[in-house]
């Protein structure tokens, strides 16, 4: 079933009371629990599991951040590890409670809600 993005009144986005930070945390790791839900020969899901090499050297310059640094800061805001949130993943409706519990912290500590 596909699941509409969630929608913003404008009201909300003109008075600043929207946090597109929560709304992109929350998306992202829905798209992980999906990810980590799939069958392990699927190249989506090895992908996210694969071991990198190692003689592989980046670029001088600033690194740029990428989508596995940003899940995982993510995921450190629940303490949870790369590979426990992958088993936290496969319970799908433990993982909804996860990222939505997500979605409203992000939200009150971008709007300073106690």
């Amino acid at each position: 079933m596909l699941v509409p993005p969630r929608f913003q009144p404008r009201s909300e986005v003109y008075d600043g009371t929207a946090s597109p930070h929560g709304y992109h945390t929350e998306r992202r790791l829905m798209l992980f629990g999906h990810l980590a839900r799939m069958d392990e020969t699927a190249d989506a899901r090895r992908i996210l599991t694969g071991v990198h090499q190692s003689d592989w050297s980046r670029p001088v310059g600033r690194p740029c951040t990428s989508w596995m640094a940003t899940l995982k800061s993510d995921l450190s805001l629940h303490n949870l590890t790369f590979e426990d949130a992958i088993e936290l993943a496969l319970d799908k409706l433990l993982w909804r409670l996860l990222v939505a519990s997500s979605a409203v912290r992000i939200f009150k500590i971008s709007n300073r809600i106690e």
